[in-house]
């Protein structure tokens, strides 16, 4: 995987191996985006470009994607996805109340 700041041109690979015993095999992709602790502030809306997986055979970007926001279970926060076009997605995060 290859994570890359297209405003500096700065790029840092990292290299993913599957679990022991698992494969990865298949068109899947995740992007996620978490809260570590109740201290993360809230931030405006942020837009990921260029979202797009694959291998050297193929890639995929985000049409037919599903969204799945995961409230604390306080309740107390909100993540607002939204995916702009087939390799663009927004997140807008409010931190905890």
């Amino acid at each position: 995987m290859i994570l890359g700041n297209q405003r500096t041109g700065q790029t840092v690979p990292v290299d993913i191996d599957p679990r022991p015993g698992e494969t990865a095999n298949g068109p899947s992709a995740e992007w996620i985006i978490e809260a570590i602790s109740q201290l993360t502030p809230e931030f405006t809306p942020v837009t990921f470009f260029d979202c797009v997986a694959g291998n050297q055979n193929s890639s995929f970007g985000l049409n037919g994607a599903t969204l799945l926001n995961m409230p604390d279970p306080s309740g107390n926060d909100e993540v607002l996805t939204t995916i702009v076009s087939s390799s663009s997605v927004t997140i807008q995060w409010e931190s905890f109340g």
